[in-house]
């Protein structure tokens, strides 16, 4: 139990216990023996009932009700040197906290003998809880007090005063004691289950999910995968930083996995890699589903740094689109999901005790998009992918200031923003900034996407696939080339003439690549938008088709051809 807990439970014991002084000062007022002598130094003003009783001196006596519930009944006497008491003053009176009153007998200590007393001339004095409790008084010589109080009133010791405690207030105190040991105990029972359900409940998102509670810190909480039935197969993609090969593991659905194998030269970008994806809430359909990691260790070679990621079939984006054209309503299903895949990286989510910041890609490209079964992509390759909140960064688990920490411009050089070209990059908002650099990239790899749709061309097939900027500046591409084009002439990558259709679903996707890639960055579309957007694609597309006014351009295509255009894709 944390010291909040403690805190809580203190709290609720300090109710109880003021609760319980409430009920305490809740008792009735007191019926007192009243008298008075002319010379008495207690002054009151009482209102004084007769009633047929007597003392043990056999003297009528008279009663007065006391006015305050905290007030007290007391006697005040003298003694002569005989022992012969004579009353002084009776009645009622308040507490100064000096004395106990609370015992139900009016008992005054034997700190003197008879004869000081007298010699003195110094009355004795007793107080007392209870009705009509001064009626008799008397010295109690079980006890000898050493010193004397200057004033009139003498302090009675605590122990004669818990003795004449009432058994009422003796049970209250017990009361309100296990009263407060069943609050602490209870609170500590019920916190303790709710903390276990809460890690219960953690425990069982992270197995649901596949990934640990929170990056690198928290790898010993992921559930443990049995990788000894791993078996490299071939290598499917070769990168700047590893390379990609296609597995069997028995424990998946479908028997495959896709391994990202790192050197320990590139142990960084593996860390970093793994840490975002251990985030929470990265389990989207959108983003490659990871598996789980391992350090691989052979007698053949040094250490490798794998990441087992979930296999696409149909590889990347790219690789896809070279051999393959599609039809409007796989580029409204691939274009929308890739803009979603981003739109939940940029996104920050928080419930319970995780949270995800926002996070950036930053090498968004057409290779670093696979191709699922379902014809649906997911992004991949994290290995530059940060966290970042308002103007701050996160590397390793630290927080950086963009501003006053080395922020490294990274990426593939035809995706890179005009910001990134001309090192105009806004760190004062670096979450901002690197998003709209991320949309920068997303437009072009939309573009891509779109200029393999044969439905969009009305007389001829769809153009072969090509790189963005790649009819301006061929395979390979200068830093100085992107800088002329895309900073100093602000060229993107062409539209085909018949794209300016009637159709206002050809217009909004070509109005979409336009406002994702603007050279003002802050007048870019969110990944959101566009999303948002590309899901009104085809409902657009649609209810053109059904008033006749049909965006299929393509009228002399016929059903055989697109029959074995499909068929392409299962090939």
């Amino acid at each position: 139990m944390n010291s909040s807990h403690l805190y809580y439970c203190l709290f609720l014991s300090t109710l109880v216990l003021f609760e319980a002084e409430g009920l305490g000062e809740k008792r009735s007022r007191d019926d007192c023996v009243y008298f008075k002598q002319a010379t008495a130094r207690i002054d009151e003003e009482h209102i004084v009932r007769n009633l047929p009783l007597t003392n043990e001196q056999s003297q009528q006596v008279n009663v007065t009700a006391c006015r305050k519930l905290s007030d007290y009944c007391y006697a005040a006497w003298s003694e002569d040197e005989h022992g012969t008491s004579k009353i002084i003053s009776q009645g009622c009176w308040e507490s100064s906290n000096q004395e106990d009153c609370s015992r139900s007998r009016c008992l005054s200590s034997a700190g003197r003998t008879v004869k000081e007393v007298a010699q003195q001339q110094q009355p004795r004095f007793c107080c007392c809880s209870g009705h009509l409790c001064n009626l008799n008084f008397a010295v109690d010589h079980r006890v000898n007090d050493t010193e004397m109080q200057r004033s009139l009133f003498q302090t009675v010791p605590p122990a004669v005063a818990f003795e004449g405690m009432s058994q009422v207030t003796v049970i209250s105190i017990v009361s309100v004691g296990i009263i407060v040991a069943s609050v602490v105990v209870g609170s500590f029972f019920v916190l303790q289950m709710c903390d276990r359900r809460k890690k219960e409940s953690a425990a069982h998102r992270r197995e649901r999910h596949g990934h640990p509670y929170y990056g690198a810190q928290a790898q010993s909480l992921l559930p443990t995968v049995n990788f000894d039935s791993l078996k490299l197969i071939n290598v499917i993609g070769r990168g700047r930083y590893g390379t990609v090969w296609k597995a069997s593991l028995d424990e998946v659905v479908g028997g495959h996995v896709a391994v990202k194998v790192f050197n320990p030269s590139t142990r960084n970008f593996f860390n970093n890699e793994r840490d975002i994806y251990s985030l929470p809430f990265m389990d989207h359909a959108n983003i490659v589903g990871f598996v789980g990691h391992q350090e691989f260790h052979s007698s053949a070679g040094p250490v490798q740094y794998r990441l087992i990621l979930e296999y696409a079939p149909y590889g990347s984006l790219q690789d896809f689109l070279r051999q393959n054209s599609i039809d409007w309503a796989t580029l409204c299903q691939m274009g929308r999901s890739v803009a979603r895949g981003l739109a939940h990286l940029h996104a920050d989510y928080c419930r319970d005790d995780e949270k995800k910041l926002s996070v950036a890609h930053r090498d968004v490209n057409s290779r670093n998009v696979l191709v699922k079964a379902d014809m649906t992509c997911c992004l991949c390759d994290l290995g530059f992918a940060i966290q970042m909140e308002g103007a701050h960064y996160f590397h390793q688990g630290e927080q950086q200031h963009a501003e006053t920490t080395s922020l490294s411009d990274v990426g593939t050089l035809r995706y890179m923003a005009p910001e990134i070209l001309e090192g105009a990059v806004n760190l004062r908002e670096c979450e901002s900034s690197l998003k709209q650099i991320d949309v920068y990239a997303l437009g072009l790899v939309l573009w891509e996407i779109s200029h393999r749709c044969w439905e969009l061309y009305p007389t001829q097939e769809a153009p072969p696939y090509r790189l963005p900027f790649e009819d301006e500046t061929g395979p390979h591409v200068s830093l100085e080339q992107m800088k002329t084009l895309v900073c100093r002439h602000k060229a993107r990558p062409l539209l085909p003439h018949s794209w300016r259709d009637k159709s206002a679903s050809v217009r909004l996707l070509k109005d979409t690549l336009e406002d994702a890639w603007d050279q003002d960055a802050e007048a870019r579309l969110t990944s959101l938008c566009i999303e948002q957007r590309w899901t009104d694609l085809p409902v657009m597309w649609e209810r053109e088709r059904h008033k006749g006014l049909s965006p299929n351009m393509r009228s002399n295509v016929t059903i055989q051809q697109q029959q074995q255009q499909q068929q392409r894709y299962v090939d």
